[in-house]
């Protein structure tokens, strides 16, 4: 009997040794993951700022002449995106040109929205093969653009850019918050305050079934890609 109970107390004991043993692996399993998950994301965000970093050196600036003219027309803006990549070989030229023809397409005062929109669209089909290997560049550089536009109109509305700076704030906050806003919105707000800005008095309108005529780029259809 005496012989049983301490079996059976051994058995007790080595169970919970196991128990303990298995517990601390596991323990040290979840350590170990977190601070994986730790360096991971640290590296990730340094990854993402240190590439919106560079797209910020490839933004144009007002000053730059013809983007804000007004004889940069519809035909001008087609061919140089389609020339954009046979004539700037090096990754880095092309990249500057293509956020320099984004920029100037959004924020032209002149062109009519469906012109924008098929420049736009023909830009969106030359980045979707620069950034093919990489989808998640390939966000960054949108918005990049988008967040380029409204300074640009920040700078162009000079004292009068409350409007647009309230806009471009919702737009930020949304960025900040890790919420992907929804591009054809705010094309929309960017191409209603070129037009109106041109205009000098009146309203400008922009209507949602124009842009979404377009294969225009779309937050919702890059993250069904990235699955």
């Amino acid at each position: 009997m005496a012989g049983d109970i301490v079996d059976v107390m051994l058995k007790t004991l080595f169970e919970f040794v196991g128990w303990v043993f298995k517990m601390l692996l596991k323990l040290i399993g979840w350590i170990f993951k977190g601070i994986y998950n730790l360096i991971a994301g640290a590296l990730a965000k340094k990854k993402e700022n240190s590439t919106a970093n560079a797209f910020n050196e490839y933004v144009p600036s007002v000053s730059e002449s013809y983007s804000v003219s007004e004889s940069y027309s519809f035909n001008d803006a087609i061919r140089d995106v389609e020339n954009a990549k046979a004539e700037n070989p090096q990754n880095e030229q092309l990249l500057k040109r293509y956020m320099h023809l984004f920029v100037t397409t959004a924020t032209n005062g002149k062109m009519s929205v469906d012109e924008k929109c098929r420049i736009l669209e023909l830009h969106n089909k030359k980045l979707l093969d620069f950034f093919s290997e990489d989808i998640s560049v390939y966000i960054t550089f949108l918005i990049t653009a988008l967040t380029a536009s409204y300074k640009r109109l920040e700078e162009m509305y000079g004292e009068d850019a409350s409007s647009v700076s309230e806009v471009f704030a919702e737009f930020s906050a949304d960025i900040a918050n890790k919420t992907l806003p929804d591009i054809i919105e705010h094309l929309m707000e960017i191409f209603s305050f070129a037009g109106v800005l041109n205009m000098g008095e009146g309203s400008f309108t922009v209507e949602a079934d124009t842009l979404e005529k377009y294969d225009l780029p779309s937050f919702e259809l890059i993250m069904k890609m990235m699955k």
